[in-house]
């Protein structure tokens, strides 16, 4: 009876634990896990769809406004490019990030040497313009940080990493990133400040399209950020870890084994 449209089916053989029980007990738990899977898919599939809907029905509707008037002006024509390009880019930007997270999430990766603290530095250099516009204060402590991995998906990573620290700030407040290593693996950590998030908020900022807007009222972003730094951390078998501050903002630590 178990098939796609039906996983909720289960052997649940009782009796001896014999060698059938096991076999049943293991039958159940992948059919558990392809149950989760199949739920998490079909969610991230609609909340795609939805996403995506969003910037095309800006598009339609600042276009259909402005050819319903007689004579557009050249400034209302203006205007309406103008709020067309905006969806565009909004669009690129989640495709761009749905395919980032499809390849991580694939886990096909190519693996050169890398030092996590070149793209930290480079991901601070990126958001100079809008730190400098929240007038953010910036404390860096980037020793060498060298793996191997996938070089585009690591920078990815530290991007968005970065990127959240920086649009789920103050004016004035703070961001601390730290790279290096030990004996064990190679680190970056990130800390910022920001709105006070709940303990209990703090795992589903790693689904995706989970945006802190609710929480925090803070706009901005495809809600996709960090969903792409964990599944990127796991594709490298890093530990991702992230933690409410009691002044506020989130402090997330990534380890990466050493081979």
């Amino acid at each position: 009876r178990a098939s796609e449209q039906h996983l909720g089916e289960r052997l649940a053989l009782t009796g001896a634990r014999d060698e059938l029980k096991e076999l049943a007990d293991t039958f159940d738990d992948m059919l558990e896990r392809l149950d989760a899977a199949f739920v998490t898919q079909r969610r991230f599939v609609a909340n795609a769809s939805h996403e995506l809907r969003t910037p095309l029905t800006m598009m339609r509707t600042a276009i259909d406004v402005t050819l319903a008037k007689p004579s557009p002006t050249a400034g209302q024509l203006t205007g309406m490019a103008e709020r067309v390009r905006r969806s565009i880019d909004r669009a690129e930007t989640m495709i761009e990030a749905l395919l980032t997270l499809a390849v991580s999430d694939q886990g096909k990766l190519s693996t050169e040497f890398t030092d996590l603290a070149t793209w930290a530095e480079d991901a601070i250099d990126a958001a100079a313009p809008e730190i400098s516009r929240l007038d953010l204060r910036i404390d860096t402590e980037l020793e060498p940080a060298e793996t191997a991995g996938d070089p585009q998906l690591l920078e990815r990573m530290i991007s968005n990493l970065v990127e959240n620290a920086v649009r789920h700030n103050q004016p004035g407040g703070w961001i601390r990133l730290r790279t290096g290593a030990n004996a064990a693996a190679v680190y970056l950590q990130i800390a910022n400040s920001g709105p006070f998030i709940p303990d209990d908020a703090v795992p589903s900022l790693f689904e995706p399209f989970r945006r802190m807007q609710a929480r925090t009222g803070v706009r901005g972003g495809v809600g996709l950020g960090l969903s792409i730094a964990r599944s990127v951390g796991t594709a490298h078998g890093a530990t991702v870890t992230a933690r409410s501050q009691p002044a506020g903002g989130l402090d997330i630590s990534v380890m990466i084994p050493r081979a």
